[in-house]
């Protein structure tokens, strides 16, 4: 309820006094057990709350929801949509929430279950849905997006016949991913089409199936902002590193008694008199230095310490 509560009250009256009011406990019941986080909670709460805010204009109830009447929201209703401004608008969003709500209204058995396909893929691709969502615990989303790859995957290879997974070769899997990148050429695509194939053929590596060679086919992107540093510095680099110190030792200023008495000594060796007092005056400099890291006072120059 904590969820329900952080909603705007119109939001919040459309979902607690509409419709689909019974079946909003089922509802986040279902969302906990798949620990999505909050912000994940919040939008397929506030996406129901706009599905069951539009149920009454078509006269609709909750048995009479599937998804071809979902489809019919996300096309019709989304683009001319004159609700509340606290409605949620985003069509993955909204998407997302209601097929979280078709999912508890079937364990509901409020709806029926859909036609299962039949065929050795449909088949292929029941099993390893089962898989991801009892052994793995993964979302609805994750394991659709993941049915949809390895479903291309088998049709290239086993259309209109039974899957023999031991026929699959290096060959097959790499055409099969430069389709599906020809199909969506971008990173994220990428990253997520080797890690479908990977945990498909793990899944099948668990059935008995002998692998190895196939997973050596897919490689995962390169992320260039997390590219390291360069090895070697270029030859101009390099070459600017002494002509940089040869620049700052050209301009840096003389400090301490030894700078000084070089300075004077080449500037001034005909003339003692000046050599001496810059010497007396390095010697009263070096009787006040500061304490040094082995916890005494320099020497005065000159003069030797006891042992």
């Amino acid at each position: 309820m904590d969820s329900i509560r952080s909603l705007h009250a119109l939001a919040r009256a459309w979902l607690l006094e509409g419709p689909l009011s019974s079946n909003v406990d089922a509802f986040q019941a279902l969302l906990g057990r798949g620990r999505y986080a909050e912000g994940s909670i919040d939008k397929a709460l506030r996406a129901l709350a706009h599905f069951a805010h539009c149920m009454p204009r078509c006269r609709l109830s909750a048995d009479q929801i599937d998804e071809a009447l979902v489809e019919q929201f996300l096309d019709s209703h989304l683009a001319r949509c004159d609700c509340h401004a606290t409605a949620l608008r985003t069509h993955g969003d909204l998407r997302a929430g209601l097929a979280h709500l078709l999912v508890s209204l079937r364990e509901q058995q409020v709806i029926l279950e859909p036609p299962r396909p039949s065929g050795p893929i449909a088949e292929e691709l029941y099993r390893y849905n089962a898989h991801m969502r009892d052994a793995r615990g993964q979302g609805i989303g994750t394991r659709d997006g993941r049915l949809a790859m390895v479903g291309r995957l088998l049709l290239c290879k086993f259309a209109g016949r039974p899957i023999a997974i031991g026929e699959l070769q290096p060959e097959d899997v790499r055409g099969s991913i430069a389709t599906e990148l020809t199909r969506e050429n971008s990173v994220s695509h990428a990253s997520a089409l080797a890690a479908a194939l990977r945990a498909y053929f793990g899944y099948r590596a668990t059935c008995g199936d002998a692998l190895q060679a196939l997973l050596g086919v897919i490689s995962s992107p390169a992320r260039c902002s997390l590219a390291s540093l360069p090895r070697a510095l270029a030859p101009e680099e390099v070459q600017r590193l002494p002509d940089g110190i040869r620049a700052r030792k050209k301009t840096a200023p003389f400090h301490g008694a030894r700078e000084r008495r070089a300075r004077v000594s080449s500037t001034a060796s005909a003339d003692p008199a000046r050599i001496a007092a810059d010497d007396s005056h390095s010697a009263d400099e070096a009787a006040h230095a500061p304490w040094r890291a082995g916890g005494r006072h320099a020497a005065p120059l000159g003069r030797v310490r006891r042992r």
